[in-house]
């Protein structure tokens, strides 16, 4: 049993009760968008805010959510890691990829524009394609298949059959559901 210590801030890690008190601690973060076009998702210690908008339109919206969310990180002392925050704009095929972009800032620091997001291990592009994902996940299968290759002298049908289920398949078949069902285009 570990002694006592005072927590003055946070939540300590590392601990059974942590992950509930941690969100117990950032429960009401939701309530700072309420009256804002803007939705969010939580996991962990992680948050993703969105918004839809028209080209023509302002985003000014996720500007005054990301303001809000930096005011609500100061008074409940959880600094954010501005390093690790970019923006990632969702367009169609046929809207100029080019086209200017709003910039949101945090802490006075210019957020960095991606075209891909990793999400849970899923990569997706700013058009909504699975193309980078698929090509990390085969890379990925190829090398672990060569590396069974290299550490197994034999070559018994079941022995290999098990390595491939057990080290290849996993990733092949991580959130396949996702970015399976691919657009099949006709000429």
């Amino acid at each position: 049993m570990s002694q006592p210590v005072p927590v003055l801030s946070g939540v300590p890690q590392g601990s059974v009760l942590g992950p509930s008190l941690f969100l117990l601690f950032i429960n009401d973060v939701s309530n700072i968008f309420d009256d804002l076009a803007v939705s969010f998702k939580l996991y962990a210690d992680d948050i993703k805010l969105y918004s839809c908008y028209d080209v023509t339109s302002s985003g000014d919206t996720l500007s005054v959510a990301i303001t809000r969310l930096c005011e609500w990180s100061d008074i409940w002392q959880l600094s954010i890691a501005v390093q690790k925050c970019f923006t990632c704009s969702i367009c169609s095929y046929k809207s100029n990829a080019h086209s200017p972009r709003e910039s949101y800032m945090i802490n006075n620091t210019v957020l960095p524009s991606v075209n891909c997001v990793k999400n849970l291990g899923v990569i997706v592009d700013c058009r909504l394609k699975f193309d980078a994902h698929k090509s990390l996940i085969v890379r990925k299968a190829m090398l672990r298949e060569r590396l069974i290759l290299q550490c197994f002298s034999s070559r018994n049908k079941d022995l290999m059959m098990r390595a491939f289920f057990t080290y290849v398949r996993p990733i092949l078949e991580y959130c396949s559901p996702v970015w399976s069902p691919h657009l099949k285009y006709f000429t």
